[in-house]
């Protein structure tokens, strides 16, 4: 985020927002309650499924399984009439499995979206697994979760002394639709999956969690234009402006969180960070150590009064590690508006920073029309996530390369011995060459 030539626009949106780095743990996906690799298993990884089947052609036109749909499966059972939907849905727990069958036209690739709504008692994350013609297709798919939204139940109150107290939450009960993608967060954009041409069958399989399904769609890939692209949509007229008054939105005054452990912090270190008292413990911003995982999301709404450009500028402080940053998924109205949008960085400083989205060609723009509006951010891995994900696959083929070694000189090769490897194995030194070249580019970047 740069501060450029300040485009003409109706109103700058600014929320006060805690943020912080992630620490070493979350590096691995054991750590963001995704699964770890399974290096016996016979499916592939994300990465090796989509240079297989990403030339496929993307899905045209949605194809929805209700619950008519259903073929077979264990445990679970059917009701209508759940939180004002009239269709029927179907109800699974930690140990129900449910099979829809389709028919597919033609070969493709296309996401994967499921319409649920949270039906747990305890607080904790609903997971499934993804079973495509009876098969994991890839190790990612092993475990991902349906989000869940919590709001507050009650304004803030204050104790005896004057000090704020956190507000109790309570989960949001609404349908909501989800894209099947990367619990860990190593993959930003949702899942893609491959469909021969002829019949097919999709399962569920409960993990964590109760949750009622009412459809799962497969839908065309979503196309998120450059930010450029994005822009030159609109005409001049439009980008010039009304000169609209600013909106302020206030960190702590959330609409929806979907982790009931964020939550509101006090913050003395500026005068500047309202509401603020030297003597009384004031809940002034939100976030912190525990707004860092990877799908975290925290959701603010607003009133437009006047169609036009916006701009989107946020007072922040990152100050967990020096010389690191950190990454934000942006989504208006549910949406994510561009693809520079999906990754925004934070950089490091010990005070508070204020400053506008945008690139080094200057500030982003936002049309909105008059109305409600919401706004929120995602705790992403940004380009980092790539290179983690490198990395892990650089580790199962290494793993793939050891058991080729050990089939060779056991699990205690003798040190006196050559195992004349070239003649034996060269097909392996040039795997492992290779994984080293990889390494080397990692390192380079």
């Amino acid at each position: 985020m740069k501060h450029k030539t300040v485009m003409s626009i109706l109103s700058v949106l600014l929320i006060a927002i805690n943020c912080t780095t992630f620490p070493g743990a979350l590096i691995s996906k054991a750590a963001t309650g995704a699964s770890e690799k399974n290096f016996s298993a016979s499916q592939s990884s994300y990465a090796e499924y989509i240079k297989k089947y990403g030339s496929y052609n993307t899905l045209k036109e949605k194809i929805t399984l209700s619950v008519d749909s259903v073929a077979e499966g264990e445990n679970y059972s059917v009701e209508s009439n759940l939180y004002g939907n009239a269709s029927k849905a179907v109800i699974m727990n930690d140990k129900s499995s449910v099979i829809f069958n389709f028919h597919m036209p033609d070969s493709i690739i296309c996401n994967i979206a499921v319409k649920y709504l949270s039906m747990s008692k305890s607080n904790g994350v609903i997971e499934q697994s993804l079973e495509i013609d009876g098969d994991v297709p890839f190790d990612e798919a092993e475990t991902f979760s349906y989000e869940r939204l919590w709001k507050k139940n009650e304004k803030t109150k204050k104790d005896t002394l004057g000090n704020d107290i956190k507000p109790s939450t309570e989960e949001y009960k609404n349908w909501n639709t989800e894209i099947i993608s990367d619990s860990s967060g190593y993959t930003t954009d949702a899942f893609v999956f491959a469909f021969e041409k002829g019949a097919h069958s999709i399962k569920l399989n409960g993990v964590r969690g109760e949750v009622a399904i009412e459809t799962i769609t497969l839908q065309p890939i979503s196309d998120i234009k450059k930010y450029d692209e994005f822009i030159s949509e609109y005409d001049t007229a439009a980008k010039e402006g009304t000169g609209a008054s600013s909106i302020v939105l206030e960190g702590e005054d959330y609409l929806y969180k979907t982790d009931v452990s964020i939550s509101e912090i006090n913050d003395r270190s500026s005068y500047d960070t309202y509401p603020q008292s030297a003597s009384k413990l004031k809940l002034n911003a939100i976030g912190g150590t525990n707004w860092q995982t990877p799908r975290q999301k925290l959701t603010w709404s607003f009133n437009i009064e006047r169609d036009g450009f916006y701009k989107i500028s946020l007072r922040f402080k990152q100050s967990y590690k020096d010389g690191a940053y950190v990454s934000r998924k942006l989504y208006i109205d549910g949406e994510v508006p561009f693809e520079e949008a999906s990754s925004l960085e934070f950089p490091y400083n010990s005070n508070w920073q204020t400053d506008c989205f945008g690139n080094e060609n200057g500030e982003y723009g936002f049309y909105l029309k008059s109305g409600k509006h919401t706004v929120t951010l995602e705790v992403c891995l940004g380009s980092m996530g790539k290179w983690l994900n490198d990395v892990e696959d650089i580790v199962y083929s290494l793993n793939e390369i050891y058991r080729e070694v050990t089939m060779i000189t056991g699990s205690s090769p003798d040190t006196e011995r050559d195992y004349k490897f070239e003649r034996t194995i060269p097909d392996t030194l040039e795997k492992l060459k290779e994984q080293y070249r990889k390494l080397e580019d990692i390192y380079q970047k």
